[in-house]
Protein backbone atom coordinates (compact mmCIF):
# COMPACT_ATOMS: atom_id res chain seq x y z
CA UNK A 1 0.00 0.00 0.00
CA UNK A 2 1.34 3.47 -0.86
CA UNK A 3 1.84 5.69 2.18
CA UNK A 4 -0.73 8.37 2.87
CA UNK A 5 0.28 11.98 2.21
CA UNK A 6 -1.17 15.04 3.92
CA UNK A 7 -0.83 18.14 1.72
CA UNK A 8 -1.00 21.33 3.78
CA UNK A 9 -1.46 24.71 2.08
CA UNK A 10 -1.28 27.91 4.19
CA UNK A 11 -3.17 30.77 2.57
CA UNK A 12 -3.20 34.44 3.54
CA UNK A 13 -4.80 36.80 1.01
CA UNK A 14 -4.26 34.39 -1.87
CA UNK A 15 -7.45 34.86 -3.88
CA UNK A 16 -5.32 35.61 -6.95
CA UNK A 17 -3.56 32.25 -7.10
CA UNK A 18 -5.11 29.73 -4.71
CA UNK A 19 -7.65 28.38 -7.20
CA UNK A 20 -4.95 27.28 -9.63
CA UNK A 21 -2.96 25.71 -6.81
CA UNK A 22 -5.89 23.66 -5.50
CA UNK A 23 -6.87 22.52 -9.00
CA UNK A 24 -3.35 21.26 -9.64
CA UNK A 25 -3.16 19.45 -6.28
CA UNK A 26 -6.54 17.79 -6.74
CA UNK A 27 -5.36 16.57 -10.16
CA UNK A 28 -2.46 14.58 -8.66
CA UNK A 29 -2.38 11.00 -9.89
CA UNK A 30 -1.21 9.68 -6.52
CA UNK A 31 -3.86 7.38 -4.99
CA UNK A 32 -3.77 8.31 -1.28
CA UNK A 33 -3.64 11.96 -0.22
CA UNK A 34 -5.64 14.49 1.75
CA UNK A 35 -5.60 18.24 1.18
CA UNK A 36 -5.75 20.60 4.15
CA UNK A 37 -6.08 24.33 3.40
CA UNK A 38 -5.48 26.75 6.26
CA UNK A 39 -6.89 30.26 5.93
CA UNK A 40 -4.44 32.47 7.81
CA UNK A 41 -6.72 35.39 8.76
CA UNK A 42 -7.22 36.49 5.16
CA UNK A 43 -8.87 39.83 4.54
CA UNK A 44 -9.69 39.29 0.86
CA UNK A 45 -11.92 36.62 -0.70
CA UNK A 46 -9.61 33.70 0.13
CA UNK A 47 -12.00 32.31 2.77
CA UNK A 48 -14.91 32.32 0.30
CA UNK A 49 -12.79 30.58 -2.33
CA UNK A 50 -11.75 27.88 0.17
CA UNK A 51 -15.34 27.34 1.27
CA UNK A 52 -16.49 26.98 -2.32
CA UNK A 53 -13.79 24.44 -3.17
CA UNK A 54 -14.42 22.50 0.05
CA UNK A 55 -18.09 22.15 -0.88
CA UNK A 56 -17.14 20.94 -4.35
CA UNK A 57 -14.59 18.29 -3.38
CA UNK A 58 -14.61 16.15 -0.24
CA UNK A 59 -10.84 15.65 -0.40
CA UNK A 60 -10.36 19.24 0.78
CA UNK A 61 -10.52 20.03 4.49
CA UNK A 62 -10.32 23.63 5.61
CA UNK A 63 -9.24 25.37 8.78
CA UNK A 64 -9.29 29.04 9.72
CA UNK A 65 -6.82 30.76 11.99
CA UNK A 66 -8.68 33.37 14.02
CA UNK A 67 -5.80 34.67 16.15
CA UNK A 68 -2.02 34.49 16.11
CA UNK A 69 -0.34 33.47 19.38
CA UNK A 70 2.62 35.48 20.61
CA UNK A 71 5.98 34.39 19.26
CA UNK A 72 4.64 32.75 16.10
CA UNK A 73 4.90 33.84 12.49
CA UNK A 74 1.63 33.49 10.63
CA UNK A 75 2.84 30.87 8.19
CA UNK A 76 4.40 28.69 10.89
CA UNK A 77 1.25 28.73 12.97
CA UNK A 78 -0.94 27.96 9.97
CA UNK A 79 1.26 25.00 9.06
CA UNK A 80 1.32 23.74 12.65
CA UNK A 81 -2.49 23.92 12.78
CA UNK A 82 -2.68 21.96 9.56
CA UNK A 83 -0.34 19.27 10.88
CA UNK A 84 -2.58 18.80 13.92
CA UNK A 85 -5.33 17.63 11.55
CA UNK A 86 -3.07 15.58 9.26
CA UNK A 87 -3.29 11.78 9.08
CA UNK A 88 -0.60 10.98 6.52
CA UNK A 89 2.73 9.23 7.01
CA UNK A 90 4.23 12.02 4.90
CA UNK A 91 3.59 15.74 5.08
CA UNK A 92 3.77 18.02 2.06
CA UNK A 93 3.96 21.75 2.76
CA UNK A 94 3.38 23.85 -0.33
CA UNK A 95 2.52 27.50 -0.94
CA UNK A 96 -0.77 28.77 -2.29
CA UNK A 97 0.83 30.29 -5.40
CA UNK A 98 2.34 27.01 -6.66
CA UNK A 99 1.17 24.98 -9.64
CA UNK A 100 1.86 21.23 -9.61
CA UNK A 101 2.18 18.84 -12.55
CA UNK A 102 -0.16 15.82 -12.14
CA UNK A 103 2.74 13.41 -11.69
CA UNK A 104 4.74 15.53 -9.22
CA UNK A 105 3.58 13.97 -5.95
CA UNK A 106 3.79 10.39 -7.19
CA UNK A 107 7.25 10.77 -8.70
CA UNK A 108 8.71 12.75 -5.81
CA UNK A 109 7.46 10.31 -3.19
CA UNK A 110 8.68 7.33 -5.21
CA UNK A 111 12.10 8.98 -5.50
CA UNK A 112 12.22 9.67 -1.76
CA UNK A 113 11.31 6.11 -0.86
CA UNK A 114 13.69 4.58 -3.38
CA UNK A 115 16.63 6.62 -2.07
CA UNK A 116 15.62 6.50 1.63
CA UNK A 117 15.16 10.27 1.77
CA UNK A 118 13.48 11.72 4.83
CA UNK A 119 12.98 15.31 3.66
CA UNK A 120 12.68 16.34 0.02
CA UNK A 121 12.44 19.97 -1.05
CA UNK A 122 12.35 21.60 -4.46
CA UNK A 123 12.89 25.01 -5.98
CA UNK A 124 9.91 25.48 -8.33
CA UNK A 125 10.33 26.75 -11.86
CA UNK A 126 9.89 30.52 -11.70
CA UNK A 127 7.20 32.16 -13.82
CA UNK A 128 8.23 35.70 -14.75
CA UNK A 129 5.80 37.89 -16.68
CA UNK A 130 6.57 41.57 -16.04
CA UNK A 131 9.82 43.33 -16.94
CA UNK A 132 10.81 43.62 -13.28
CA UNK A 133 10.29 39.90 -12.71
CA UNK A 134 12.34 39.00 -15.78
CA UNK A 135 15.14 41.34 -14.71
CA UNK A 136 15.33 40.81 -10.95
CA UNK A 137 14.27 37.22 -10.33
CA UNK A 138 17.13 35.70 -12.40
CA UNK A 139 19.63 38.04 -10.72
CA UNK A 140 18.45 37.02 -7.27
CA UNK A 141 18.30 33.29 -7.97
CA UNK A 142 21.73 33.34 -9.60
CA UNK A 143 23.09 34.83 -6.38
CA UNK A 144 21.22 32.29 -4.26
CA UNK A 145 22.92 29.54 -6.24
CA UNK A 146 26.23 30.89 -4.92
CA UNK A 147 24.97 30.94 -1.35
CA UNK A 148 23.37 27.49 -1.40
CA UNK A 149 24.80 24.49 -3.23
CA UNK A 150 22.53 21.55 -4.10
CA UNK A 151 25.61 19.31 -4.06
CA UNK A 152 26.62 20.34 -0.55
CA UNK A 153 23.08 20.25 0.81
CA UNK A 154 22.55 16.72 -0.51
CA UNK A 155 25.84 15.50 0.96
CA UNK A 156 25.06 14.05 4.38
CA UNK A 157 28.65 14.68 5.45
CA UNK A 158 28.34 18.42 4.78
CA UNK A 159 26.72 20.64 7.40
CA UNK A 160 25.05 22.96 4.86
CA UNK A 161 21.29 22.49 4.78
CA UNK A 162 18.42 24.33 3.14
CA UNK A 163 14.93 23.86 1.85
CA UNK A 164 12.35 25.88 -0.05
CA UNK A 165 9.07 26.42 1.76
CA UNK A 166 7.24 26.47 -1.56
CA UNK A 167 7.64 22.67 -1.61
CA UNK A 168 8.75 20.56 1.35
CA UNK A 169 7.92 16.86 1.72
CA UNK A 170 8.94 15.28 5.04
CA UNK A 171 8.28 12.07 6.91
CA UNK A 172 5.83 12.70 9.73
CA UNK A 173 8.00 10.72 12.14
CA UNK A 174 11.03 12.94 11.45
CA UNK A 175 8.93 16.11 11.60
CA UNK A 176 7.60 15.18 15.04
CA UNK A 177 11.02 14.12 16.35
CA UNK A 178 12.60 17.52 15.59
CA UNK A 179 9.79 19.52 17.15
CA UNK A 180 7.91 20.47 14.00
CA UNK A 181 6.98 24.10 13.51
CA UNK A 182 6.55 24.56 17.25
CA UNK A 183 10.34 24.47 17.55
CA UNK A 184 10.84 27.15 14.90
CA UNK A 185 7.67 29.15 15.49
CA UNK A 186 9.30 32.59 15.25
CA UNK A 187 11.59 31.90 12.28
CA UNK A 188 10.97 33.74 9.03
CA UNK A 189 13.18 31.24 7.19
CA UNK A 190 11.26 28.26 8.54
CA UNK A 191 12.17 26.18 5.49
CA UNK A 192 15.92 26.55 6.00
CA UNK A 193 15.70 25.98 9.74
CA UNK A 194 13.50 22.90 9.32
CA UNK A 195 16.08 21.46 6.91
CA UNK A 196 18.93 22.22 9.31
CA UNK A 197 17.18 20.47 12.17
CA UNK A 198 16.28 17.50 10.00
CA UNK A 199 19.86 17.06 8.83
CA UNK A 200 21.34 17.49 12.31
CA UNK A 201 18.94 14.81 13.55
CA UNK A 202 20.32 12.37 10.99
CA UNK A 203 17.54 12.68 8.42
CA UNK A 204 18.55 12.29 4.79
CA UNK A 205 17.93 15.57 2.97
CA UNK A 206 17.40 16.10 -0.75
CA UNK A 207 17.09 19.55 -2.35
CA UNK A 208 16.76 19.98 -6.12
CA UNK A 209 15.25 22.11 -8.88
CA UNK A 210 11.71 21.12 -9.78
CA UNK A 211 12.40 20.78 -13.53
CA UNK A 212 8.83 20.88 -14.76
CA UNK A 213 7.13 19.34 -11.71
CA UNK A 214 6.22 22.53 -9.83
CA UNK A 215 6.12 26.14 -10.92
CA UNK A 216 5.32 29.40 -9.18
CA UNK A 217 4.86 33.07 -9.87
CA UNK A 218 6.17 34.55 -6.64
CA UNK A 219 5.50 38.24 -7.25
CA UNK A 220 3.61 40.37 -9.75
CA UNK A 221 4.80 43.94 -9.10
CA UNK A 222 8.05 45.71 -8.26
CA UNK A 223 6.71 46.51 -4.78
CA UNK A 224 5.95 42.84 -4.15
CA UNK A 225 9.42 41.83 -5.34
CA UNK A 226 11.07 44.47 -3.16
CA UNK A 227 9.16 43.73 0.05
CA UNK A 228 9.04 39.96 -0.43
CA UNK A 229 12.78 39.61 -0.91
CA UNK A 230 13.62 42.25 1.69
CA UNK A 231 11.89 39.98 4.19
CA UNK A 232 14.23 37.08 3.36
CA UNK A 233 17.43 38.16 1.60
CA UNK A 234 19.60 39.27 4.48
CA UNK A 235 18.55 36.21 6.47
CA UNK A 236 19.30 33.92 3.52
CA UNK A 237 22.70 35.57 3.24
CA UNK A 238 23.41 34.46 6.79
CA UNK A 239 22.83 37.75 8.61
CA UNK A 240 26.57 38.41 8.30
CA UNK A 241 27.98 41.88 7.69
CA UNK A 242 31.15 40.31 6.29
CA UNK A 243 29.08 38.25 3.88
CA UNK A 244 27.04 41.30 2.96
CA UNK A 245 30.19 43.24 2.08
CA UNK A 246 31.65 40.29 0.18
CA UNK A 247 28.52 39.80 -1.91
CA UNK A 248 28.21 43.54 -2.60
CA UNK A 249 31.85 43.78 -3.64
CA UNK A 250 31.61 40.78 -5.98
CA UNK A 251 28.53 42.08 -7.76
CA UNK A 252 29.89 45.63 -7.94
CA UNK A 253 33.16 44.52 -9.50
CA UNK A 254 31.58 42.07 -11.93
CA UNK A 255 28.50 44.01 -12.99
CA UNK A 256 28.07 47.57 -11.75
CA UNK A 257 31.59 48.97 -12.10
CA UNK A 258 32.23 47.90 -15.74
CA UNK A 259 28.81 49.20 -16.80
CA UNK A 260 29.46 52.50 -14.99
CA UNK A 261 32.80 52.90 -16.81
CA UNK A 262 31.11 52.38 -20.16
CA UNK A 263 28.37 54.90 -19.37
CA UNK A 264 30.82 57.53 -18.19
CA UNK A 265 32.83 57.06 -21.37
CA UNK A 266 29.88 58.22 -23.45
CA UNK A 267 29.73 61.47 -21.47
CA UNK A 268 33.32 62.36 -20.67
CA UNK A 269 35.55 60.02 -22.65
CA UNK A 270 38.11 57.83 -20.89
CA UNK A 271 41.31 55.97 -21.65
CA UNK A 272 40.74 53.52 -24.51
CA UNK A 273 42.50 50.70 -22.65
CA UNK A 274 40.23 51.05 -19.63
CA UNK A 275 37.21 51.17 -21.89
CA UNK A 276 38.30 47.97 -23.62
CA UNK A 277 38.80 46.18 -20.29
CA UNK A 278 35.37 47.23 -19.05
CA UNK A 279 33.74 46.14 -22.30
CA UNK A 280 35.50 42.78 -22.23
CA UNK A 281 34.46 42.20 -18.60
CA UNK A 282 30.83 42.89 -19.44
CA UNK A 283 30.89 40.59 -22.46
CA UNK A 284 32.42 37.72 -20.49
CA UNK A 285 29.98 38.27 -17.63
CA UNK A 286 27.03 38.44 -20.01
CA UNK A 287 28.05 35.16 -21.65
CA UNK A 288 28.30 33.41 -18.28
CA UNK A 289 25.00 34.82 -17.07
CA UNK A 290 23.30 33.93 -20.33
CA UNK A 291 24.29 30.30 -19.78
CA UNK A 292 23.49 30.35 -16.06
CA UNK A 293 20.08 31.98 -16.49
CA UNK A 294 19.20 29.37 -19.09
CA UNK A 295 20.28 26.59 -16.70
CA UNK A 296 18.06 28.10 -14.02
CA UNK A 297 15.11 28.22 -16.44
CA UNK A 298 14.91 32.00 -16.94
CA UNK A 299 14.37 34.09 -20.05
CA UNK A 300 17.83 35.21 -21.23
CA UNK A 301 16.67 38.21 -23.26
CA UNK A 302 17.21 40.50 -20.26
CA UNK A 303 20.71 39.22 -19.47
CA UNK A 304 22.39 42.21 -21.18
CA UNK A 305 20.59 44.44 -18.65
CA UNK A 306 22.07 42.55 -15.71
CA UNK A 307 24.08 45.57 -14.44
CA UNK A 308 20.78 47.36 -13.77
CA UNK A 309 19.34 44.32 -12.02
CA UNK A 310 22.55 43.88 -10.04
CA UNK A 311 22.51 47.49 -8.86
CA UNK A 312 18.92 47.15 -7.67
CA UNK A 313 19.79 43.85 -6.02
CA UNK A 314 22.61 45.43 -4.00
CA UNK A 315 20.22 48.14 -2.81
CA UNK A 316 17.63 45.51 -1.92
CA UNK A 317 20.16 43.44 0.03
CA UNK A 318 21.32 46.45 2.05
CA UNK A 319 17.72 47.52 2.66
CA UNK A 320 16.95 44.03 3.95
CA UNK A 321 19.98 44.21 6.25
CA UNK A 322 18.99 47.63 7.54
CA UNK A 323 15.43 46.57 8.32
CA UNK A 324 16.49 43.42 10.15
CA UNK A 325 19.54 44.76 11.96
CA UNK A 326 17.60 47.87 12.97
CA UNK A 327 14.83 45.72 14.42
CA UNK A 328 12.22 47.24 12.12
CA UNK A 329 11.23 44.08 10.29
CA UNK A 330 9.34 44.05 7.01
CA UNK A 331 5.63 44.70 6.44
CA UNK A 332 4.25 41.75 4.48
CA UNK A 333 0.58 40.93 3.84
CA UNK A 334 -0.55 43.22 6.61
CA UNK A 335 1.84 41.89 9.23
CA UNK A 336 5.20 43.03 10.55
CA UNK A 337 7.75 40.25 10.05
CA UNK A 338 10.74 40.25 12.41
CA UNK A 339 13.36 37.56 12.85
CA UNK A 340 14.09 36.66 16.50
CA UNK A 341 17.46 37.96 17.69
Amino acid sequence: MPPGVSIIVPARNEERSLGRCLDSLLAQDYPDFELIVVDDQSTDCTADLIASRTNQDSRIRSLRVTSLPDGWTGKNYALARGVCEAQGEWLLFTDADTDHAPHALRENLAFAQRHHIDMLSMTPDQECVSVWEKLLQPTIFETLSHWFSYRRINDQRDEQAAGNGQYIMIRRSLYDSIGGHEGIKGCILEDVELARRAKRAGGKLWFAPAQGKIRVRMYHTFAEIWNGWAKNLYLLQGRSMRGLLRTSARITLLDVAPATVLMLSTWYGIHAGLLAIAGMMLMVRWAKLHRRWRELGFDTHYAPLHPLGSGIFIGLLWYSAMRHEGGFGIAWKGRQCKEPT
